[in-house]
């Protein structure tokens, strides 16, 4: 269980969107917009957004608001979506 109460595991489509996060945001150093994980992923934008979703559901991500309305590229890494993306690396 993680710091957020969630132990669920994480499906590929949402995989696949958090390895995009990541390796965007290590690449450009800012967040990628939908249409950048869109593009990556192979999956329509309202696909990409509820995976983001779940991402932030499960403590992976923070999505940034402001009144009310979230910022376009407003997305936060949180220290368990790098644990994730390891374990998925490593050798079974």
């Amino acid at each position: 269980m993680n710091e957020f109460g969630q132990n669920k595991p994480l499906h590929d489509s949402h995989k696949a969107v958090l390895s995009a996060i990541l390796a965007y945001t290590e690449k450009y150093r800012i967040a990628p917009a939908v249409r950048d994980i869109a593009d990556t992923v192979h999956k329509a934008p309202n696909a990409v957004v509820e995976s983001i979703l779940a991402l932030e559901r499960a403590g992976h991500i923070t999505c940034l608001s402001r009144g009310g309305r979230r910022i376009s590229r407003g997305i936060l890494v949180n220290p368990s979506a790098r644990q994730v993306q390891a374990k998925e690396q490593s050798p079974a």
